[in-house]
């Protein structure tokens, strides 16, 4: 479906005073400029729409995808009882991902008769993209023998923690460097079932372009008592994965580090609470 050249989400200006459509998700998309992985443009894959913040009986959801100024309908319903899913999935096919370029990823909803547009994903397409390598782990410094950080760690949570990064033979001076650390309800970093064990508050992420010297020797990022360490309290845990990116074009992923967190104080509330 063409729109011309002004797309339906700028033909919406939102006039409730609260915005209503955050940002959609894209599953395997974690490259912060939206780089799709080789492996996502041949098998497809899940866009994600939570349920937004006031429904009412008469909600509208169209989900829109704008490449090459031609914008098309993905996906459209209706809710016109006010029941509206946790989460709404949109496939997005290998097919729809067959044009390399840039694509932008919205979606319209209308409740209590005023439509309101999310804000563009923007979506790289690059079929010419080769298979990411796997990159050796980040280290999380000061654990104890079993893998925790807990009340007793030197220097006290609070004043951080220090993951160190090691050197990085495949990449060069320019590189682009993605961290993320994500926090869970769980002791092995499972996200368990449909995700309910991630601690959504507890996420934090670290970006730069490498010199010569951290490649050559590795480097350390210091990650902040907040926001991420502070909502993790009992048997809880956090991954840190790294990403290393060249044009744009993510060359190399490591596996996921992880630490266990246990803040808790028998008889008293967790500590540095």
């Amino acid at each position: 479906m063409s729109m011309g050249t002004q797309s339906t989400e700028e033909k919406c200006s939102p006039t409730a005073s609260e915005a209503l459509a955050v940002e959609i998700t894209v599953d395997g998309v974690t490259d912060p400029d939206g780089l799709i992985p080789l492996p996502i443009l041949i098998s497809g894959t899940i866009a994600r729409i939570p349920r937004w913040a006031e429904t009412s009986f008469d909600d509208h959801l169209e989900v829109f995808w704008l490449q090459d100024g031609r914008e098309e309908l993905l996906f459209e319903d209706e809710y016109p009882t006010g029941i509206v899913p946790l989460e709404i999935e949109v496939p997005i096919p290998a097919s729809r991902m067959a044009m390399n370029g840039i694509a932008l990823l919205y979606y319209i909803v209308t409740a209590f008769g005023m439509p309101d547009p999310s804000p563009r994903k923007q979506l790289i397409i690059d079929h010419t993209q080769g298979p990411e390598e796997i990159l050796v782990k980040a280290i999380f410094t000061n654990l104890t023998g079993n893998g925790y950080y807990n009340c007793l760690t030197l220097p006290p949570l609070t004043s951080g923690i220090i993951i160190i990064i090691p050197a990085q033979p495949l990449s060069r001076p320019g590189d682009q460097f993605f961290l993320r650390l994500q926090g869970y309800r769980t002791l092995n970093g499972s996200p368990g079932e449909d995700g309910k064990d991630i601690v959504p508050e507890a996420v934090d992420t670290f970006a730069r372009d490498l010199n010569a010297k951290e490649v050559a020797e590795g480097f350390t990022e210091l990650v902040p008592f907040s926001p991420c360490i502070a909502p993790l309290l009992y048997d809880d845990s956090i991954t840190a994965i790294y990403t290393i990116a060249r044009g744009g074009r993510i060359i190399g992923r490591s596996r996921a580090a992880l630490a266990r967190i246990d803040r808790g104080i028998p008889g008293d509330a967790p500590c540095y609470s």
